[in-house]
């Protein structure tokens, strides 16, 4: 018996200097105690710090099927001539298109209204799922995903796609940023708890590792 999930296409994708774009965003669920969820949203100041992709490197006409122009993926976008001839890595920054909302459609546009709308589907699907993650008696674990949105023409955000084992190459300057404070982040989230600091370091020897600093991770589900 095999289970099969049908997506209707998006026809009408919102566009980025005419070009259809998803956006990658990181969750991390951990099991710190026996059959206790955690799910932490990646957070940078207000806006969820995920790299969004404008991969498309030919402007976007559904009546084209070249697959350059709807697939937005790096495994099929980095063998185009074009790869990275608008964005270094062919990735923007959420501040980046911020910006291009600000100017090209008069703030028309609020993004922190999308950003809200990814963590309200996020902590659905957990909601959905948790009592079913990580088995009977299993603590100590924890895992990160990599969430695939796209924003319609009405400025409606549709989750495509969550990944497990999330790349996290630092192949441009957005993702040299973002990758490196993410981990750290994951690892201060979901390992630190699990080995927590002495009350007093040995005075024979010299730390420099705060264990107090808090992350860039939120909260969404408990």
């Amino acid at each position: 018996l095999k289970t099969y999930l049908l997506q209707a296409y998006i026809e009408r994708p919102f566009l980025y200097n005419k070009r259809k774009f998803d956006i990658r965003c990181y969750m991390a669920i951990s099991l710190l105690v026996d059959n206790h969820n955690n799910v932490e949203w990646k957070v940078e100041g207000v806006l969820v710090p995920a790299r969004l992709h404008p991969h498309q490197l030919r402007l976007f006409l559904l009546e084209n099927f070249d697959a350059n122009i709807h697939l937005t993926n790096d495994a099929i976008q980095k063998h185009s001539q074009s790869y990275g001839k608008f964005e270094a890595g062919n990735k923007l920054s959420f501040y980046e298109f911020e910006k291009y909302l600000a100017i090209k459609h008069n703030g028309k546009y609020d993004f922190r209204e999308i950003t809200k709308h990814m963590k309200e589907t996020a902590r659905a699907a957990i909601q959905s799922t948790y009592k079913s993650i990580g088995g009977v008696r299993r603590h100590g674990v924890f895992e990160l995903f990599g969430m695939d949105f796209m924003i319609d023409d009405a400025f409606r955000p549709w989750l495509i796609e969550i990944n497990t084992n999330p790349c996290l190459e630092t192949s441009c300057p957005v993702l040299e940023r973002i990758i490196p404070a993410l981990v750290e982040d994951l690892f201060k989230t979901c390992l630190d708890p699990m080995f927590p600091p002495p009350r007093e370091w040995p005075s024979s020897r010299k730390y420099d590792i705060d264990c107090s600093q808090p992350t860039k991770m939120e909260l969404i589900f408990d």
